[in-house]
């Protein structure tokens, strides 16, 4: 037998299908149905303070960091990533670049500082382990180095034959 819910907002009676599953709770499945909720996620997407007060939630409930504290941050560093010191390139749906990145150690959970997608990704790809990153400097150091080298004897060669 079909399982049916009834959504709280728009007040159907709809199967199990049309609502999201829940992780947890007296309910398997969220309250509104997939239809109520995309509707008022697209009303919440057109509002400009949609972006920054699901930001200030998500700093705080994932890192403990007030909106406050991330200005801070993004001042001190003057709004640019503390590894490449460049700023986020990342546009959201609006076109405007997101916020730089709160690093932090996946252990500890300590704060580190504010990065860019990118590096924040380079960050994780190398496991959050410094030792890993100078291998990867050092590879990548190498060759550069071959490649000057190359570079040079293609110079020598060309003057030679001219």
């Amino acid at each position: 037998m079909l399982k049916e819910f009834q959504c709280t907002r728009c007040k159907e009676t709809k199967p199990e299908s049309e609502f999201s599953p829940r992780k947890g709770g007296k309910k398997p499945v969220h309250s509104w149905c997939k239809g109520c909720f995309r509707a008022y996620s697209n009303e919440l997407n057109k509002k400009p303070l949609r972006q920054r007060v699901r930001r200030s939630y998500h700093l705080k409930y994932l890192y403990n960091v007030t909106p406050e504290k991330y200005a801070d941050m993004y001042e001190q560093q003057k709004g640019v990533c503390a590894i490449c010191e460049g700023q986020e390139t990342i546009l959201d749906k609006q076109g405007v670049p997101q916020l730089l990145s709160v690093d932090h150690c996946h252990d500890s959970g300590n704060i580190r500082k504010l990065l860019c997608r990118s590096c924040n990704l380079a960050v994780g790809n190398v496991k959050d382990d410094w030792r890993i990153a100078m291998r990867l400097s050092d590879y990548l150091k190498d060759f550069e180095n071959l490649q000057k080298v190359k570079d040079a004897e293609s110079r020598k060669a060309q003057k030679a034959s001219s």
